[in-house]
């Protein structure tokens, strides 16, 4: 198994795998894309909450660019993971964080014990189809 060299200290090396490399860096662009996303979601909200032009344009640069950096992010993630953990990743924890983070956390509204149900549906369905066995 080939090791990378990743820190070299006072005469100390720490070495990692090329697999615990990639992971970390999977898991990396996955944290970036939601966090993205969920950044985007709430400054589109509060860009909606204004009704003067420079208020509403005032969240929607900070939308926008968050909106790219979460579709830059989920591009890297596309070469390291099948397409469809990419798009699982994409709409269904999105939508759990954004559902979660913006809405209940940010903006305070309600969220119904059929509405958690819901969200826990989408977190499951994203679970079995990005481990699920795929046919080859």
């Amino acid at each position: 198994m080939k090791r990378i060299t990743f820190l070299k200290t006072e005469g100390r090396i720490c070495t990692l795998s090329k697999s615990v490399v990639k992971g970390l860096l999977i898991f990396s662009l996955i944290v970036l894309n939601i966090g993205f996303n969920v950044l985007s979601n709430i400054s589109f909200k509060k860009s909606s909450l204004h009704y003067d032009f420079w208020g509403f344009l005032k969240w929607q640069i900070p939308a926008n660019f968050s909106g790219l950096f979460a579709v830059i992010a989920l591009t890297f993630l596309m070469r390291y993971v099948p397409l469809r953990v990419a798009i699982a990743i994409q709409f269904g924890l999105a939508f759990v964080f954004i559902q979660v983070i913006s809405a209940s956390l940010v903006f305070k509204e309600k969220i119904t014990i059929y509405q958690w149900f819901g969200v826990v549906i989408v977190f499951l369905g994203i679970l079995l189809i990005s481990f699920g066995k795929q046919n080859t």
